[in-house]
């Protein structure tokens, strides 16, 4: 909104001479008009903590916790791995270790294995069932811990595992290789051929037939897988060559 002050001047009437004709005309003392406009002031207001500083929010840290709660079983002579996982706490990565008790013979853990995990490997020795506790870690101090237990059984039934008793075939002149494969039992595993024949040119080192066939036909052998501990299996396969 604006003021506006008016500032005038009387003029006094004219008079004239005798001896003019025409009078002057009236002189008008201009009017003077001011506009005053008003002024506005913003305050802002600002909050802060005694110290000087703004408030900040802390963050909720879940729970440190192992998120594991149950080990499989194994067997003797087969190879083992679990994993045991964690979750929660602040920083990584998780560090784990056994405070009591003790894993079955030949499995041992790791101190960790990933960011919030560690596994439990090894090919157990011993029928037994062992209990034993783990304690994890995180980067700030912070432990928790949790309690499992892992039983090893006799050895399972030595089987040998491939598809097929008719193996790829091959070609003269062309290198050659292919495995045998077996589970169970008590590794580590010894292989032999006991009856029939290879093809020529090629021979069994360990479980793979390898080599290069050097006359055409099919050739018919038996196999046989024994374990450490006395077991043994056989099969009987082929081999076309042509």
């Amino acid at each position: 909104m604006a003021l506006t002050a008016l500032a005038a001047a009387t003029v006094p009437p004219a008079t004239a001479d005798a001896g003019d004709e025409d009078p002057p005309p009236a002189t008008r003392t201009p009017t003077a008009t001011a506009t005053l406009k008003p002024t506005m002031t913003t305050a802002t207001a600002t909050a802060t903590t005694p110290g000087g500083t703004s408030p900040t929010a802390t963050p909720t840290v879940p729970a440190l916790q192992i998120t594991t709660t149950s080990m499989p079983d194994g067997n003797i002579g087969t190879d083992y791995a679990a994993f045991i996982t964690s979750n929660g706490g602040m920083g990584t990565p998780h560090m784990f270790s056994i405070i009591s008790g003790s894993l079955p013979n030949g499995l041992s853990m790791a101190g960790s294995y990933g960011v919030q995990s560690t596994v439990v490997s090894g090919r157990p020795s011993t029928i037994q069932t062992t209990t034993f506790t783990v304690q994890v870690r995180d980067g700030t101090g912070h432990t928790a811990t949790r309690t499992f237990s892992i039983t090893v059984n006799s050895a399972r039934t030595l089987v040998i595992t491939n598809q097929s008793s008719t193996l790829a075939p091959g070609t003269v002149g062309s290198s050659y290789a292919i495995g045998l494969f077996a589970d169970g039992g008590t590794q580590p595993y010894t292989w032999a051929i006991t009856a029939g024949q290879l093809p020529p040119g090629l021979s069994l080192h360990g479980n793979i037939i390898q080599g290069t066939p050097s006359s055409a036909g099919t050739y018919t052998f038996t196999a046989r897988v024994s374990d450490s501990a006395g077991q043994q299996t056989s099969q009987q396969f082929s081999i076309t060559v042509s």
